[in-house]
């Protein structure tokens, strides 16, 4: 029954760390707002293409803010043009914890087998060998 609740927690922990930004209640202006100038970010553009610039963040308004891209050329964006926003290299990768939380939930929902599936005890060399072989070895 303990298990069953840390794999729940578990679970619970790894998909809510998996939801976009706006599903936490935060939109693109309000992220970008709250950067400091000259953070490293990547935009995708809400075009057909789905335009992606990369660059550092300038002076940002109510319905705008400036991108400077890596050959320091000014972008004016609006944030209703743009479709997601996200910091480079401003945070770590979550990749390891989220790989160690579902082994973790892996091994408490299907722990290991106590026994090996073919212990060396019951094994032997006769029923290694292929068929036409084991008829010549019980000949002799």
């Amino acid at each position: 029954m303990l298990q069953r609740r840390i794999a729940l927690i578990l679970a619970v922990l790894l998909l809510t760390n998996l939801t976009p930004n706006s599903f936490a209640g935060q939109d693109i202006a309000t992220d970008i707002q709250s950067m400091p100038a000259g953070t490293n970010v990547e935009v995708r553009l809400k075009t057909r293409e789905r335009e992606k610039l990369r660059g550092t963040t300038g002076a940002a308004s109510a319905s705008s803010f400036t991108l400077t891209d890596t050959s320091a050329v000014y972008h004016r964006l609006a944030f209703d043009d743009i479709a997601s926003v996200k910091r480079i290299n401003g945070k770590p990768s979550h990749t390891t914890r989220n790989v160690l939380i579902v082994a973790g939930v892996r091994v408490v929902l299907n722990p290991p087998t106590k026994h090996p599936i073919h212990p060396k005890s019951s094994m032997s060399t006769h029923h290694c060998l292929p068929s036409h072989l084991e008829a010549a070895t019980s000949e002799t």
